[in-house]
């Protein structure tokens, strides 16, 4: 046996909390997002095309990993 289970511990004032600071709630995704993209600088990336790609935000990132082309996918 690797895990025992247990009974829900928390009370419904602790749930009501942690309900209140989950990932789901907007402002803790706004909190992530200026952290991550203040502290984090990516490189330009050169497509197949050899265009390049400013990566001004972790977004840009997620979008180009989604790109159809592969040498930009893998550049990035």
């Amino acid at each position: 046996m690797l895990f025992k289970e247990k009974n829900h511990i928390l009370s419904s004032s602790d749930n009501a909390l942690l309900s209140k600071i989950s990932i789901n709630n907007p402002a803790v995704h706004s909190i992530f997002n200026t952290l991550v993209d203040g502290d984090i600088k990516f490189d330009n990336v050169v497509d197949s095309k050899n265009k390049i790609h400013k990566l001004p935000t972790s977004s840009a990132v997620f979008l180009n990993l989604k790109s159809n082309d592969r040498i930009l996918r893998k550049n990035t």
